[in-house]
């Protein structure tokens, strides 16, 4: 299992949402990540082509007082004092 980050609206986001195919996604995981397409099966290469882009949530930062308590999301994703990322 892998997962591919890239900024939505990026070349590398308008790229992926242009692979016709398969074989157009083994032909760009050859050009940019060659040590990882021997090992991609030709069905999940057809799957990756054709499914839709995923995005994650957006975030935001929120500051807290020391040892305060966080009340703006249930989802916190790292955390140190006195910062939330969110």
């Amino acid at each position: 299992m892998g997962v591919l980050l890239f900024k939505p609206g990026s070349p590398v986001a308008k790229t992926l949402g242009s692979l016709p195919d398969g074989a157009a996604a083994r032909r760009w995981f050859a050009e940019v990540m060659p040590p990882l397409e021997p090992y991609l099966r030709d069905a999940e290469l057809e799957r990756f082509a054709r499914r839709p882009e995923s995005r994650l949530p957006s975030f935001a930062l929120v500051q807290v007082g020391s040892g305060g308590p966080i009340h703006a999301s249930p989802h916190i994703c790292k955390a140190h004092p006195g910062k939330a990322h969110l």
